[in-house]
């Protein structure tokens, strides 16, 4: 079930998004803060990680390394932070579940 108010249920035109399966889907991030950084997000609206079901798990990180091999090829960085926010203490700032890949040069 799509969310209304949700920015990753609802992409917008400009959203680009690099690699997909059935149930998961990754995203260049929005923020100018950091071109390269990369969302990883599940088609299905959960906001908590451990709510998915293990083939979303597994779709997503099947694109984490995807998009990690992209990136490499692409700006060859240092290093990668992977990174995903649970709950409302960790400051996740769109509670749709996503995975955050950093890379560091």
């Amino acid at each position: 079930v799509k969310h209304t108010d949700c920015s990753f249920c609802n992409l917008s035109k400009e959203s680009i998004v690099l690699t997909e399966t059935a149930t998961a889907f990754a995203i260049l991030n929005p923020s100018p803060t950091s071109q390269t950084l990369v969302l990883v997000i599940p088609k299905r609206h959960k906001t908590n990680y451990f709510d998915l079901t293990f083939k979303e798990q597994k779709a997503c990180w099947l694109i984490v390394n995807r998009v990690q091999q992209l990136l490499q090829k692409q700006y060859q960085p240092d290093g990668f932070n992977i990174n995903i926010n649970i709950g409302k203490t960790t400051k996740q700032p769109i509670s749709h579940t996503h995975i955050h890949i950093i890379p560091h040069y």
